[in-house]
């Protein structure tokens, strides 16, 4: 009975021991945002750029300022004789008085600085959108990298079980006298081939989930991913996924930012044409003062105009400047617009490329395995050497990871795809 229980014990222990975390698409795409240094460095600037515009508003607000002061010099400032009698007074004095002035126009220098922040809010915005597609894109890539590195090593154990059986098939020929010796050599050296083959394979996937685990902020690399190959869908995704790609254009994070530059170029043209308006202000104040031992004080209530004469000598220069870094930020915008259609365009022919590869590799597999099955058959008989048969099994699974890697570049065409008309 102990023995029972320890060895159970133990079977329960190395079996968390062995236990790998399986990691999904989506579970990994969320660590990447949580642990990313450049989604947090956007996160800080989206929040700092709405404290800008919070400051900016405060611009409409009352200006109010409070002043005060004590002085008491070293000696008296009234110090004299009068009629016999000794003067002395100015020993200590104070002022204190509050103040309050508000903007009337400003040329509309106030309201145009505020619509400016409130671009740069979304200019963040959009900047921190750009980069968590960025983002999704390079895990997409991680990912279904592990997925096909993984098929490949399902399609070498597959190859192993073939081969074993082929080995042990041609072993027993051999002592019968029914096949040569050479058979079994040629199918040992392919059995070595293909444990080299595997030791590749997953060395490149240690290094492909070190890269996942590094990007996505994981410690280690000692997990799976769950995603099987299925295609059953596939066709009707794709017909669903295909959009208009002029009025994609419209919503893709790159186009939406020069059209904010455009507006911003607006803004700032018309913040240059305001420096050289008038401005006009109200105020209004008391103050209250103690000198010479008379205590008083007073309000009052003041208008202020500025008008910035001397400027105006350079303002129309300055003016027809910005004018003119509008106009390039108004051609950026349309050459842009013309570049992403064609990008937009060549993403989705790499899609429909993509999908018709994979198609041929599906069709490529059954022909492969009919042809490996035939030769396998026909060397039974005598009718096909064993050079042909591990052609024939090598070519097979040759179409296995031509498959593999057909159906990981599909998927990773479709994010890339869907992303950028998504955004």
């Amino acid at each position: 009975m102990n023995k029972f229980f320890i060895s159970l014990v133990m079977l329960t222990i190395s079996s968390v021991i062995s236990a790998k975390d399986i990691l999904s698409l989506d579970s990994c795409k969320r660590m990447a945002v949580k642990n990313n240094l450049a989604v947090k460095q956007a996160d800080n600037q989206v929040v700092s750029s709405q404290e800008a515009m919070k400051q900016a508003y405060t611009s409409f607000f009352p200006t109010v300022k409070a002043t005060g002061m004590y002085y008491k010099p070293s000696s008296p400032l009234l110090d004299f004789e009068y009629g016999g009698e000794r003067v002395i007074d100015g020993k200590y004095g104070y002022t204190a008085g509050v103040e309050a002035s508000l903007p009337i126009y400003s040329g509309g220098q106030l309201t145009n600085s505020y619509k400016l922040s409130k671009v740069g809010v979304e200019v963040s915005q959009l900047e921190r959108q750009k980069l968590l597609r960025d983002v999704d894109i390079q895990v997409e890539g991680y990912f279904w990298q592990i997925v096909m590195l993984q098929e490949k090593i399902k399609t070498v154990d597959s190859a192993d079980t073939l081969l074993a059986d082929l080995h042990k098939t041609v072993e027993n020929a051999v002592k019968n006298g029914l096949k040569n010796r050479n058979d079994l050599l040629k199918v040992e050296l392919r059995i070595d081939e293909n444990e080299s083959n595997r030791l590749q394979l997953e060395n490149r996937l240690k290094v492909s989930k070190q890269l996942l685990a590094q990007y996505i902020g994981r410690s280690d690399a000692d997990f799976d991913v769950t995603s099987e190959i299925n295609v059953s869908n596939l066709h009707h995704d794709l017909v669903s996924l295909r959009q208009n790609h002029d009025m994609a254009v419209g919503h893709i994070a790159e186009y939406r930012l020069l059209q904010k530059n455009v507006d911003a170029g607006k803004l700032e043209v018309d913040l240059e044409r305001g420096k050289y308006l008038p401005t006009i202000g109200l105020g209004t104040g008391y103050e209250y003062e103690k000198f010479f031992g008379k205590a008083g004080g007073g309000a009052a209530l003041y208008a202020t105009v500025s008008i910035p004469i001397s400027d105006w000598w350079g303002g129309s220069h300055a003016i027809k400047s910005k004018k003119k870094e509008l106009e390039n930020a108004q051609y950026e915008l349309e050459n842009s617009k013309q570049k992403l259609l064609i990008q937009i365009d060549k993403l989705w022919y790499d899609v429909e490329e993509a999908y018709k590869i994979l198609s041929i590799a599906q069709k490529s597999i059954i022909q492969a395995e009919e042809n490996l099955r035939i030769n396998r058959n026909t060397y039974r008989f005598g009718t096909t050497t064993m050079t042909e048969l591990l052609d024939a099994e090598l070519l097979c699974r040759q179409v296995h990871d031509n498959y593999s890697e057909a159906y990981s570049k599909l998927h990773t065409k479709i994010i890339e795809y869907k992303l950028m008309i998504s955004d």
